[in-house]
């Protein structure tokens, strides 16, 4: 008799084990780390089975100590060399660097980490047309490029959501969280990493909701904090290129709602919170229904640690009392549904948020701070009750309306914002005031005045570029004149001549040179700053010379060091005001899309002015005084008498008094040796 039946699986003597085999383990992974106590993992897969078993029972991974050398005497990187060209000239491609372990002692263990680093670039640019229809390439776009700092990342937080138990995954998000602020304040990414920054805060977010782990304080204001620095001005042009690919800023706005609540349910009832960061102020309050006696005013000023946009801030948010007031379900009283509920409010006011999110149909803009009220259980007034001022941040502004943002597109951009369920009460040109039946976010959108021919598309200047190089050809031929002829007329003031030309000439080839490269923004940040730089040692040069002159006319004795002091002056100065504006300001404000100048916002512009305008303060005395001092030796005498006499010939030189004609005031006892001629007269 043949017998075809197979047996299941499952431990010998029980019947009926339908679950699915486990294979065998697989090896132990490398451990975590290269020195001290880390993890090693390992993995095992279940058996699929044709008969529709059940998953198998158990844990799929384990984990164990792994112990290694200290990493006390351990060697230490040195610096990254250069990015290797990418590896393709088009398309998709990766660059490599490396560096070197050094200082290893004699124990020899290798530096901890990897000597190699290589990175994908998936960079693009855009074909543009001009107001003109010109076409030409936008600058590359980022959106898509992730560092491998920010990869890894990613990796170390599937890891800990792939752990069972839910304490752990807490703590995992906790240890990302503190990773990801460190990554965000070294300030080196692309647009793709803000992506990805705002995809890993949704995973703690979510991770932590699920885990019912509640955050550490310290661990809620690093959050905060991440968010803040991703809403820096600095990252402007970073958001405008990865808003081509994804909404991350208005998907950030949702996250940070959701970690609000998730922070208010784990306080205790009557609790407050606040935190004011660089670009976000956040208040979060617990309140039981039968508690909210009064009004909700926001923000809440003469509270410590407020930033100084925070408390000079104008916008305000009230709702009134009655808006909190929720009827008793059936069968339930008044009484029963007020001890039970609980209500989570919170606000935020965004500084920069409303620059960085996409315009709705420009020339309009977002003339005013964003402003966030969120509510759980959600509210929704019976009537327009909620009161919202808000200051605007442009002047010469028109048409401005409030607006709310609807979270219900989900598509999340410009076209969120819109004027159902928010009306505008009155607008002054410091305030605009709003009246909304709808708990949410609110702003003020406002058209604003289009400039002509601003645009990095308009035609340079033609006038301009006549001046300059009618300049440029003077200057020229006055310095060829001087190398012609400079064995005869060498001195200090050709020197300090020939640097106050050569500053002009440089000035004036950079006015050329930005006149036509508006539209790539490194290299106008370059001739912006030059054009500081040579400008200012124009100024320098003038108060050299006349340092010069000063030091001419009291007979100071010529020497290399003042020579040397000259040439401090002239091109020290102006490099240290330049170095110093262009590290306190990393540069922003140097070029704009219509000029290759100084910005006029942000007191970068002062940098210039106020230097100048100190060179021609401190210039005037010395001209005043280089005046007064010259002026009686070029005075005429005046001879009261005039009475002819014989002069010898062998008359020799005489001392003429001049005390006996009538000399100006400031030379009574000066002598000139005066030589007569030869020539003789005679007595009428």
């Amino acid at each position: 008799m043949c017998n075809n039946t197979a047996s299941c699986p499952g431990e010998p003597g029980i019947t009926g084990s339908v679950e699915g085999r486990w294979l065998e383990w697989g090896p132990w992974s490398k451990c975590s780390v290269t020195c001290d106590v880390g993890t090693q993992l390992r993995q095992r897969r279940c058996s699929a089975s044709v008969h529709g078993w059940a998953e198998c029972k158990g844990p799929h991974q384990e984990s164990r100590e792994c112990t290694n050398p200290s990493c006390s005497g351990g060697g230490s990187w040195g610096s990254w060399n250069h990015w290797s060209l990418c590896s393709k000239t088009c398309d998709s491609g990766w660059q490599r660097r490396f560096r070197l372990c050094e200082s290893t002692d004699t124990q020899g263990y290798p530096c901890d980490g990897s000597g190699e680093e290589v990175r994908s670039w998936s960079a693009s640019r855009r074909c543009m047309l001009d107001n003109n229809g010109v076409a030409f390439w936008g600058p590359p776009s980022f959106a898509r490029c992730v560092s491998l700092e920010y990869r890894y990342l990613h990796i170390s937080l599937r890891e800990h959501l792939a752990k069972g138990q839910r304490t752990l995954a807490g703590e995992g998000m906790s240890q990302i969280v503190r990773s990801l602020l460190e990554l965000l304040q070294r300030r080196s990414y692309y647009s793709g990493d803000l992506l990805f920054s705002t995809e890993i805060l949704r995973n703690v977010t979510d991770t932590f909701k699920r885990a019912t782990y509640i955050p550490a304080p310290d661990d809620v204001q690093k959050f905060f904090q991440i968010v803040s620095h991703m809403l820096d001005m600095e990252n402007l042009e970073k958001w405008e290129d990865a808003h081509q690919v994804a909404p991350g800023a208005a998907l950030l706005m949702r996250i940070l709602e959701d970690f609000i609540h998730l922070i208010g349910e784990a306080q205790k009832p009557f609790q407050s919170f606040l935190m004011v960061t660089n670009n976000i102020m956040i208040t979060i309050q617990r309140e039981p229904v039968s508690a909210v006696s009064s009004d909700i005013n926001f923000p809440m000023k003469g509270r410590r640690g407020m930033k100084d946009w925070a408390r000079t801030a104008e916008d305000r948010l009230y709702i009134p009392k009655e808006v909190f007031t929720v009827p008793p379900e059936e069968g339930e009283t008044e009484a029963d549904s007020e001890a039970t509920m609980y209500y989570v409010i919170g606000a935020v006011l965004y500084r920069t948020l409303g620059v960085i999110l996409p315009v709705p149909n420009p020339p309009a803009v977002i003339n005013s701070k964003i402003l966030t009220v969120t509510v759980r259980p959600e509210l929704q007034p019976s009537e327009p009750m909620v009161v919202v001022e808000l200051s605007p941040l442009l002047n010469g502004t028109s048409d401005p309306q409030c607006v709310v943002w609807d979270y219900g597109n989900p598509e999340a951009g410009a076209e969120n914002w819109g004027t159902e369920g928010c009306q505008t009460l009155a607008s002054t040109t410091v305030q605009t005031k709003c009246l909304c039946s709808r708990i949410s976010t609110y702003a003020v959108l406002a058209q604003q005045a289009k400039d002509p021919d601003m645009g990095p598309s308009s035609i340079p200047s033609v006038p301009l570029m006549v001046g300059c190089g009618v300049s440029c050809t003077a200057l020229l031929i006055l310095l060829l004149i001087y190398a012609a002829f400079w064995r005869y007329i060498r001195s200090e003031r050709s020197i300090i001549l020939v640097n106050f030309c050569l500053s002009i000439l440089a000035s004036n080839l950079l006015i050329l040179v930005g006149q036509s490269q508006t539209l790539s923004k490194g290299l106008c940040t370059v001739t912006a700053a030059f054009l500081h730089f040579f400008f200012l040692a124009s100024f320098c040069w003038v108060l050299t010379e006349a340092w010069q002159s000063y030091l001419a006319v009291i007979g100071k004795l010529r020497s290399r060091l003042i020579r040397k002091r000259f040439l401090c002056l002239g091109w020290g100065l102006p490099a240290l005001v330049v170095a110093v504006s262009v590290g306190f300001t990393r540069a922003r404000g140097y070029g704009t899309a219509s000029y290759c100048w100084l910005s006029l916002e942000g007191g970068l512009l002062y940098a210039f002015v106020g230097p100048a305008a100190v060179i021609v303060l401190v210039s005037l005395p010395n001209i005043t005084s280089l005046h007064s001092t010259v002026a009686p030796v070029s005075l005429p005498l005046h001879v009261t008498s005039y009475n002819p006499v014989n002069i010898l010939p062998s008359d020799p030189p005489k001392l003429v008094d001049l005390g006996q004609f009538s000399p100006a005031p400031s030379l009574p006892h000066a002598r000139v040796s005066v030589h007569t001629p030869r020539v003789s007269t005679t007595e009428r």
